[in-house]
């Protein structure tokens, strides 16, 4: 063969050979072993199966080879042999027939890990131990800007001076405050740890304070001289508050928050009216009341009336009613026992229309069984004379509720209180 043909063959022969090495280099890694990824499930023979072809629940009547899968009673089952399904060799019954791989409620062992690793690569990886070394924080996508954006403790007092005004003025507000919500507060005591501090703790707190402040005020203030031996001498009892705010006062069983009156009820009327009612005023919560009645004048010459119910003002009672009554008149004084009437009369002459200005005050007793009341009351009749009405009366009712009204047209103007005196 001449020689340049000879180096033609030799020069297709290396050709060839680097060509064979490059494409054992695309699929061998440097052990000899395939490298990894370059069999693919596409690569594999349709006749390859791991270890069983799944055929779905098990049903009678069907043909099935060796090495089909199938479920059954939560169960996975392999064919052993080719056979066709009958009741007699179904899996639970036929061993010989079924081999059981698996429970499927109760799945247990190597194959029915969410990954499976005979070889434990797994552990391997997620083990700390066998992770050192560093890594630059510039390696983590926006791990640096999401560290800088935080709040450092250089600037949260000023944060913390600027934001909370604007969060405190958008927070909801809350209607009515219970002894059980919560103020943070730093203790002194304990290192300044955080505490909760409740609405009784802050009220009674004020109390103790208020207390011994007025406490010792009202010491220094009698001048009292004692032994040293001797007490000094209290206002307020120094117990502890009770839930209900008690106060007493010292060496008395009075609580001072059922002192004095608190307003029940107020009407003033400025437009013409037939009645002016409170119903239900009269309760258990108080034994004594104060009643007010202040410019009262009707719309035409009138007496002014009371009348009381014993059903929350659904019914008005128009008989039972005793009293007596004083009038001082310009012609002199008279005076009247009525029993068995229709109603209390207030004024018990005719007032003078529009104009009248009656004023009266009025205590009204709460019994068992009976309301008690006495009155004394000013105002000008129709004849345009000063008059002086005093009157007391009762009602063998145990009435909860009271009306005031004239004996002919309209009340016009006026104003009309009720006190609860407390009890002490």
């Amino acid at each position: 063969m001449p020689a340049p043909q000879l180096d033609n063959e030799l020069a297709n022969v290396s050709t060839s050979l680097n060509a064979a090495i490059t494409g054992l280099q695309d699929v061998r890694r440097s052990d000899g072993q395939l490298k990894n990824g370059i069999v693919t499930v596409e690569s594999l023979s349709p006749s390859l199966n791991v270890g069983f072809t799944l055929r779905g629940a098990w049903a009678s009547g069907q043909h099935y080879l060796a090495a089909d899968g199938v479920v059954y009673n939560s169960n996975f089952y392999r064919a052993l042999v080719v056979h066709d399904s009958t009741n007699a060799n179904r899996p639970d019954l036929s061993p010989t027939t079924w081999q059981l791989l698996f429970s499927i409620a109760s799945i247990s062992g190597a194959m029915s890990a969410f990954v499976y690793d005979p070889n434990n690569h797994m552990a391997d990886v997620f083990d700390r131990a066998n992770h050192t070394g560093t890594q630059a924080i510039s390696t983590v996508v926006n791990l640096q800007s999401s560290l800088d954006a935080k709040l450092s403790i250089a600037n949260f007092s000023t944060t913390l001076t600027t934001s909370l005004p604007g969060v405190l003025n958008a927070a909801t507000t809350k209607n009515a405050l219970a002894d059980a919500d919560k103020m943070p507060l730093l203790d002194s005591a304990d290192s300044f740890s955080l505490k909760g501090y409740t609405l009784a703790d802050l009220i009674n707190s004020i109390f103790t304070t208020a207390r011994t402040i007025t406490n010792a005020w009202f010491a220094a203030a009698t001048f009292r001289l004692r032994a040293p031996s001797v007490a000094v001498y209290q206002l307020f009892d120094a117990s502890a508050l009770t839930a209900d705010r008690t106060l007493k006062l010292a060496n008395r069983n009075t609580d001072l928050g059922k002192l004095g009156m608190e307003l029940l009820a107020e009407t003033i009327v400025s437009t013409p009216v037939a009645a002016v009612d409170f119903p239900n005023v009269l309760s258990s919560a108080f034994d004594l009341y104060f009643i007010e009645l202040t410019d009262v004048s009707p719309s035409t010459a009138a007496v002014l009336s009371m009348r009381m119910s014993i059903d929350g003002g659904a019914n008005w009672l128009t008989s039972g009613y005793n009293y007596a009554s004083v009038v001082s008149l310009v012609s002199g004084a008279n005076g009247a026992q009525v029993t068995g009437a229709a109603q209390f009369v207030v004024a018990s002459t005719n007032m003078l229309a529009t104009n009248s200005a009656l004023c009266a005050s009025m205590t009204m007793h709460r019994a068992p069984t009976r309301r008690h009341f006495e009155q004394n009351a000013f105002f000008t009749n129709s004849s345009g004379d000063g008059v002086y009405c005093g009157i007391g009366g009762v009602i063998s009712q145990a009435a909860d509720s009271i009306r005031f009204f004239t004996g002919s047209g309209n009340i016009t103007s006026g104003r009309f209180r009720i006190y609860g005196v407390r009890k002490g």
